[in-house]
């Protein structure tokens, strides 16, 4: 049987003889807003996706408004925006291979069940890491240290020890259908490919300035998140789905890409691992107004809280 190529491949950037990246292909979904009172909604084609809604306002974890902003740019907008694009860019590929009849497809965002949000149940662990759920779409990576007390494995939080966040985790399984009972996952064509998503959402660039020297002065992306996941899904192929605006990626629109988006491109490629440079979609509106509109109505909610609670 021939084999299946990566369907993601002609997204990576490209090297260039000055040891430059230039992306020639970049994947850009047409998006569309929609502002409700309550909520902002995203729709791609006739697939709606709910980017925050009044759940996530009544939800807010923090006792003060102050600071909200952060959170709900960050957390919510930014982390949903990015599941939005991972699984589009799923569909992508889907469609690409599925013209051949005797291949199966699986593929999804891992998403918490809404009972479960909060609790931070445990994905898979092994002898050295543990994945877990940290809110409906990201997750934590934790690490066993050697040093540590066996009762204490894994929890490096509550001892002051490092934990890696991961914004998103798609999978994406496509395999020749064994007598149609789904993909044969015993031959060797099969691919498991685990997307990995991260979503920054701010156009300054002194935030990247100091990103950049963290990953020069602690382990980088490969031993904090690479490494885990390698160790954790032995049988994957993994890619790196990078959201940032489009004057953090590339120059002037040039889609020649800048100094520290490359250095994270060439730290992967090193272990043989693929980075999908996306830029933000353009939004009707700036962040800012999301934030003071969702802060004003988290004000008004506690407000009639505390009228009620009287």
């Amino acid at each position: 049987m021939k084999k299946i190529i990566n369907p993601f491949y002609e997204y990576f950037p490209i090297k260039q003889n000055n040891l430059e990246y230039i992306v020639s292909n970049v994947f850009r979904p047409e998006i569309s807003f929609k502002e409700e009172d309550h909520s902002l909604i995203a729709s791609v084609k006739e697939r709606a996706y709910t980017i925050f809604g009044l759940d996530d306002i009544i939800n807010y974890p923090g006792k003060k408004i102050k600071g909200s902003d952060s959170y709900f740019q960050g957390r919510i907008i930014g982390e949903r925006v990015l599941s939005l694009i991972m699984q589009e860019l799923m569909i992508d590929a889907e469609k690409k291979i599925r013209k051949n009849p005797n291949i199966g497809f699986d593929f999804d965002i891992i998403e918490e069940e809404n009972k479960n949000i909060g609790k931070e149940l445990v994905v898979t662990y092994n002898d050295k890491y543990l994945l877990k759920h940290k809110g409906r779409i990201n997750f934590t990576i934790l690490e066993k240290s050697p040093e540590m007390n066996p009762s204490y494995s894994y929890h490096q939080e509550k001892h002051g020890l490092q934990a890696t966040e991961l914004d998103a985790l798609g999978y994406f399984h496509c395999g020749y259908i064994k007598r149609k009972k789904g993909i044969d996952y015993s031959d060797k064509n099969t691919l498991e490919i685990l997307l990995v998503g991260e979503a920054k959402t701010s156009k300054n660039s002194h935030h990247f300035k100091k990103w950049d020297h963290n990953m020069d002065n602690s382990k980088n992306i490969v031993d904090k998140v690479f490494n885990p996941l390698v160790s954790l899904y032995k049988s994957h192929e993994f890619v790196y789905v990078f959201l940032a605006p489009d004057n953090i990626l590339w120059d002037n629109n040039s889609h020649k890409v800048r100094k520290i988006p490359s250095k994270i491109i060439r730290q992967l490629e090193d272990v043989n691992i693929g980075t999908i440079l996306i830029p933000f979609p353009n939004m009707p509106k700036e962040f800012n107004y999301y934030t003071w509109k969702i802060a004003n109505i988290l004000r008004l909610i506690r407000k009639t809280k505390k009228f009620h609670k009287k």
